[in-house]
C-alpha cells in the first residue's frame, strides 16, 4: 500500500498524471493502475473520473490531508537510510600496550576517528597478557602472546632494542666504545612486571654475530620506558629502549644511539583476534591497522 499511497499523493500535488508520471519514472498506465488498486484496497473513490481536470473526491481530499506528512517523512527516512547505509557504526573495545602504542598505534587512532566519525573506540592501555573472551575486548594489540589458545594471532612488526642517550651525556661524559664500557655510565635499569629487577642483559654485535652478558647494577630502575625516556633527555643517563618508542627523539636530534653495533634484544608486536567470525567493524579496524603499517 506504501507504494500506491506514494504515487496518489504526488498525483494530488502536481494534479497531473503525465507530470507525476515523468516525476516518479514510471508510465501513465503504472499510475492509473496503482491508484485503482489503491482505491479498491480503501474502498473508496479518490479522484473524480468525469472531470476533465484532475480533481479530488472529498475522501480522496481527506486521504492525502492525512497520509501526506507520515509518506513524506517515511520518504525521508527511507532517503537518509539509503544514503547512511554503508556508514560504519558501532562499539570497537580494543587493548594495546601502554609505552609501545605512543609512537605506533596512538597517532593512528586520530586518522580511524576522523575517517569514521560513527565508531566508538574504548582503548585500554595495558602491559598484561590478553585474554580477548575473559578481558572483553574485540581486538588487541600485544608484545605478549595470548593466554587463550581461542584468538587469531598475526605479527605486525619486530621492535630492536638499543641504547641511547643524548649528546649532551656524551659530551660531558664520553663516547662509549664497548659493552664493557656500561659499568662506568649511569644507565637506568629496567624492572619487570613482576616487580623483579634486572641486572644482568645479553647483548649481540650486530656485524659479528656473538652473543655476551653485561652484568650491571643500576641507580634508577624503571617499569615505564616512556618516563625513561624523560630521564634520559635530562642529560643524566642512558636507557635502553625499542627503536620505535624512540622515533620522534632520534629524529629532532634529542636523542642518540649507544654502541651502535650492538643489539640488546628483539621484541615482536602481535595483532590479536578471536577465531569466530568478525564484524564488518573489526575486520575495518583490522585492514586499516594493517594498512597503515605495512603489514
Amino acid at each position: 500500500m506504501y507504494d500506491d499511497l506514494n504515487i496518489f499523493i504526488k498525483v494530488a500535488e502536481v494534479a497531473n498524471y503525465s507530470k507525476a508520471a515523468t516525476m516518479l519514472k514510471t508510465s501513465q498506465a503504472t499510475i492509473t493502475r496503482r491508484l485503482q488498486s489503491l482505491e479498491q484496497e480503501l474502498g473508496v473513490n479518490l479522484i473524480k473520473r468525469n472531470s476533465r481536470t484532475f480533481e479530488l473526491t472529498e475522501r480522496g481530499k481527506l486521504v492525502y490531508e492525512k497520509m501526506v506528512e507520515s509518506v513524506k517523512d517515511f520518504n525521508t527516512a527511507l532517503n537518509d537510510f539509503k544514503e547512511n547505509k554503508d556508514v560504519i557504526r558501532g562499539t570497537l573495545k580494543i587493548a594495546i600496550p601502554a609505552a609501545l602504542s605512543y609512537e605506533l598505534i596512538t597517532p593512528l587512532l586520530s586518522k580511524f576517528n576522523h575517517a569514521y566519525p560513527q565508531v566508538r573506540l574504548i582503548v585500554s592501555y595495558t602491559s598484561n597478557p590478553i585474554d580477548l573472551m575473559k578481558d572483553d575486548y574485540n581486538l588487541a594489540i600485544s608484545t605478549i602472546l595470548p593466554t587463550s589458545q581461542n584468538s587469531k594471532v598475526k605479527l605486525l612488526k619486530k621492535f630492536q632494542f638499543k641504547l641511547y642517550t643524548t649528546p649532551e651525556y656524551i659530551k660531558s661524559h664520553g663516547k662509549l666504545k664497548k659493552p664493557e664500557d656500561l659499568n662506568n655510565h649511569n644507565v637506568i635499569g629496567l624492572m619487570s612486571l613482576d616487580g623483579n629487577l634486572r641486572v644482568s642483559y645479553p647483548l649481540t654485535n650486530i656485524k659479528t654475530g656473538k652473543e655476551t652478558i653485561i652484568n650491571h647494577q643500576a641507580s634508577v630502575y624503571i617499569n615505564n620506558l616512556l618516563h625513561g625516556i624523560q630521564l634520559a633527555k635530562t642529560g643524566s643517563f642512558i636507557i635502553g629502549g625499542w627503536d620505535e618508542l624512540m622515533k620522534t627523539e632520534l629524529e629532532n636530534g634529542s636523542l642518540i644511539p649507544v654502541l651502535e653495533d650492538y643489539l640488546f634484544g628483539e621484541m615482536s608486536c602481535y595483532f590479536i583476534r578471536h577465531n569466530n567470525t568478525p564484524s564488518k567493524l573489526e575486520n575495518l579496524f583490522t585492514e586499516f591497522i594493517y594498512k597503515s603499517l605495512g603489514v
